[in-house]
């Protein structure tokens, strides 16, 4: 039962990590996400594509 329980705390901690680290970059990946489509379209636009 211990590693239960070993696994669950590591677990918990996991997923601490994921939402610490999904809080501090989700809204620099959106802006460079949504720079780069646009980047892409004027790129395309101008190439004659």
């Amino acid at each position: 039962m211990l590693v239960v329980t070993v696994l669950n705390d590591d677990l918990k901690k996991g997923e601490q990590s994921y939402e610490k680290i999904t809080a501090e970059y989700k809204e620099k990946a959106h802006t460079t996400i949504t720079a780069e489509k646009g980047r892409s379209k004027t790129t395309s636009v101008n190439s004659g594509n």
